[in-house]
């Protein structure tokens, strides 16, 4: 256990992986978020970044245009991965010859307006697959804000950074006051509704799942809360649904 002084020494050493309450839920970059909670907490398991990855790689792919349809053949071979057929995806995949870090700083340049997409895109979504296939999550989340930030710059697409937060939140939950969820609270209508909404991908359900909560005896605000908030993004992984399903 490490004493204040220790821990204020580590927060001068490493800003951007030891933070505080406050700064977790005024942090806008979910890279940062990532290196608490994914280097320093482990406070997620490998299933629920897992999932966290797969939407990263589906929200880019809403922003990529037709226009870049060549893009497809990295996706097909992803989707192809995600259904379990098509090729061994780790060798359409393979581990770079070169570090993630030797070549992300690159990639934060305007492309020239003379210059196609792909020549910095393309690699940028490549690197963003392999990364999720290869379980490196850090990279993985690197990769999908530089193609948001390449879309943006080059077709004015909607940044995606602040969805991405959303997503930490909904999969963490608040860090710095963990829960402690009682077994009362889970009752056959809390089970049942917790139950479809992850098989059915149902977030529209989860102020129902609140009250089904709350006439279960629960009255935790941070469970409430996150279950009614209209801005809560959520998906498979919601640290409420976890909990009523037993999951963690």
């Amino acid at each position: 256990m490490h004493t204040e002084e220790e821990w204020e020494a580590l927060r001068r050493c490493s800003p951007k992986m030891l933070m505080t309450e406050a700064e977790w839920f005024d942090c806008r970059d979910p890279f940062h978020l990532w290196q608490r909670v994914g280097w320093h907490d482990r406070t997620c398991t490998d299933e629920r970044y897992r999932e966290m990855a797969h939407h990263w790689v589906d929200r880019v792919r809403d922003q990529v245009p037709y226009a870049e349809n060549y893009l497809q053949e990295h996706f097909w071979a992803y989707d192809h991965w995600r259904r379990g057929e098509g090729p061994p995806i780790r060798e359409l995949f393979p581990i770079a010859g070169r570090s993630f870090d030797q070549w992300q700083s690159d990639e934060y340049h305007l492309i020239p307006p003379n210059r196609p997409f792909f020549q910095h895109g393309g690699r940028t979504v490549n690197q963003m697959i392999t990364a999720l296939v290869w379980g490196d999550w850090g990279d993985c989340l690197l990769a999908a804000q530089l193609a948001s930030r390449l879309l943006h710059q080059r077709y004015g697409q909607q940044m995606i950074d602040d969805e991405f937060v959303s997503h930490f939140h909904d999969v963490t939950g608040n860090p710095f006051q963990p829960v402690n969820f009682e077994p009362s609270w889970r009752t056959s209508t809390a089970l049942s509704l917790a139950r479809g909404i992850y098989d059915d991908n149902a977030f529209d359900r989860m102020p129902i799942l609140a009250d089904a909560l709350q006439d279960a005896g629960c009255e935790n605000e941070s469970i409430l809360r996150h279950c009614r908030s209209e801005k809560q993004v959520h998906l498979r992984g919601c640290w409420v649904v976890d909990f009523v399903l037993g999951r963690r």
